[in-house]
């Protein structure tokens, strides 16, 4: 058969599915394969002992205890601590060696922050800057007139 014949032979062959029908098949396709990997469940995150990540010594000590519970997040180890200053969460075993080993200075922290040379040093801090805005608000004009020998002060002490 000549060239030429088979090619207008080739042109008067309609075509398996249109245009239109090739998209929609393309669609069903598309919507049936996304269906099916909605179907497959997801494995939950597995809570495993303390006791197989840890040494028994540090699952508790002065001032902190450790959920005998440990939440696997993409693989990582997620512990919580109870402490008197609340609820701590390390991510890994060696984030938990610090946590516990930094336990003594909040401790510390803690009770500073409650004694009373504290409370006196915050509460004259308080009045001081009380102090500052009530002359700012009673004298504005010269206020804004001070600024810039202020500014200069600061700068040149540096």
């Amino acid at each position: 058969m000549p060239a030429g014949m088979r090619a207008a032979r080739l042109r008067s062959i309609p075509p398996l599915l249109s245009l239109p029908m090739r998209h929609s098949a393309l669609l069903f396709l598309v919507i049936a394969a996304n269906a099916n990997a909605q179907a497959v469940p997801n494995e939950t995150e597995p809570v495993l002992d303390a006791t197989s990540f840890i040494r028994p010594a540090l699952l508790s000590g002065p001032g902190f205890t450790v959920d005998p519970h440990v939440e696997i997040r993409g693989y990582m180890a997620r512990f919580t601590l109870d402490t008197p200053v609340g609820a701590l969460h390390a991510e890994s075993v060696e984030i938990l060696v610090d946590r516990v080993a930094e336990l003594p200075a909040l401790e510390a922290l803690e009770s500073v922050t409650q004694s009373e040379a504290f409370l006196r040093a915050a509460g004259g801090s308080i009045g001081s800057t009380a102090g500052g805005i009530a002359t700012v608000l009673s004298k504005p004009i010269d206020t804004l007139a001070g600024l810039p020998a202020g500014v200069m002060r600061y700068f040149s002490n540096r």
